[in-house]
């Protein structure tokens, strides 16, 4: 038989972590009897789904449909979440809702679960989305972002896997690039950055042809994030060039293409052109952690170009975005880019006081790399010298092609 026709057959999708009962982080994720219906409805789906069809009729009893009904309305549930729950009993039934609204419902309780940071229950009821409605690509793919979201990997991996599968099947392009650029993501995570790159080529090229321009600058953008990781500056300029023009002026992810450019020029010693685009990016992107980040590199890149107006007005946003509690994950890392801004425009008593808040916040953490920073930057201080960790580059003129990046990509951002 001709290969090519043989069916893919892939292992399934991993559907449990680390816990004991199954589905039992729900119950330790949420208090009370509405972690209880949670709890019932998840596995209610679950067990209804791996059934034949003809045998779901006879799969529970016939009063199990009566008691759901009084669990539902003793709990009394929040009315965004009370009548999905109502649609998931019906599996309850002898005559069910059909897959995909069974399917439906559970996706609007992932999300609901999802928005008050209860990722373990949303990944629950994905997981029960997708079960309900195994032609449905896009509810395999959302299964991998929640995953990939609570880190566990291998998990998230085998569902993009299943994605990419059922999408080639029901010819559903879109989701199909979307899960090899999810692959891409979790090796990029992982640190596997050749399987990473494999991934998201194929990304690319399914994009070029299938997709459309947003797919293909978010390919290229991860392609350009493994670049960085891999130094690779020829690549830096030539996907986050793809990437800037496929998004095209404007667009709301351009900001985090703006950020991982710039990052890498600050490597490399470009710090003026660095600045340009830290600076033109707007500050409303991103959350507390990204608007923090931006402004701690913009401390750095100002303090090595030797621009002390821009450094000072970095370090006033950079200083208030360290007070605001959701940024707390960013802190250490961006302590010490602002310690490293102090060192380079010859500011020490900074230098001394951020580099031993970065070292505290980050042992804290665990955050190895920092910690290692910050130590070196204070070991300086101590001596009274500077660490000379941001030189500029041994270039005398910055590549033709550094400098127009830089303007294009700061002529994008503006507002329209």
């Amino acid at each position: 038989m001709n290969s090519r026709r043989q069916p893919q057959r892939i292992p399934p999708p991993i559907d449990s972590g680390t816990e004991i009962l199954d589905s039992g982080d729900v119950l330790e994720e949420l208090q009370g009897d509405l972690a209880l219906i949670l709890w019932k409805s998840a596995r209610s789906v679950r067990l209804w789904a791996r059934q034949e069809p003809g045998l779901r009729p006879q799969t529970f009893s016939s009063s199990a449909y009566r008691r759901r009904n009084q669990l539902l309305e003793s709990a009394k549930p929040d009315a965004e979440v009370a009548a999905d729950l109502r649609i998931v009993a019906g599996v309850l039934k002898a005559e069910a809702p059909e897959g995909r609204d069974i399917a439906a419902a559970c996706a609007r309780i992932a999300l609901w679960a999802e928005g008050r940071d209860a990722l373990a229950t949303a990944l629950e009821f994905a997981q029960a989305a997708a079960f309900a409605d195994p032609t449905d690509a896009a509810l395999q793919r959302a299964v991998g972002v929640l995953a990939r979201k609570r880190n566990e990997y291998a998990r998230a991996e085998t569902w993009f896997r299943q994605a990419i599968y059922v999408a080639r099947r029901t010819r559903n392009w879109p989701i199909f690039v979307r899960g090899f650029i999810g692959v891409g993501s979790v090796h990029l995570l992982r640190g596997n950055y050749p399987a990473a790159r494999k991934a998201l080529l194929r990304a690319l090229h399914a994009a070029r042809r299938r997709g459309g321009s947003e797919l293909v600058a978010m390919a290229n953008h991860d392609l350009m994030v493994i670049a960085v990781r891999t130094d690779r500056p020829a690549e830096v300029a030539r996907y986050g060039r793809a990437a800037l023009e496929a998004y095209g002026p404007g667009h709301p992810r351009l900001p985090s293409l703006a950020h991982d450019v710039a990052l890498s020029w600050m490597k490399r010693g470009f710090f003026a052109e660095a600045m340009r685009v830290f600076e033109a990016i707007p500050d409303d992107y991103g959350g507390p952690v990204e608007q923090l980040m931006t402004a701690a590199a913009l401390v750095r890149a100002a303090g090595a170009a030797g621009e002390r107006d821009v450094y000072e007005r970095g370090w006033a946003d950079a200083d208030r975005l360290l007070r605001v509690s959701g940024a707390a994950q960013g802190r250490a890392t961006a302590e010490v880019n602002m310690a490293r801004g102090a060192d380079s425009i010859g500011d020490l008593d900074r230098v001394r006081e951020f580099a031993g808040r970065a070292r505290e916040h980050a042992l804290a953490r665990g955050e190895s790399e920092t910690v290692f920073a910050a130590e070196a930057l204070l070991e300086s201080a101590s001596r009274g010298a500077r660490a000379a960790a941001d030189a500029g580059p041994p270039e005398r003129q910055t590549p033709r092609q550094v400098a127009n990046l830089a303007n294009d990509l700061a002529a994008a951002m503006l507002p329209a």
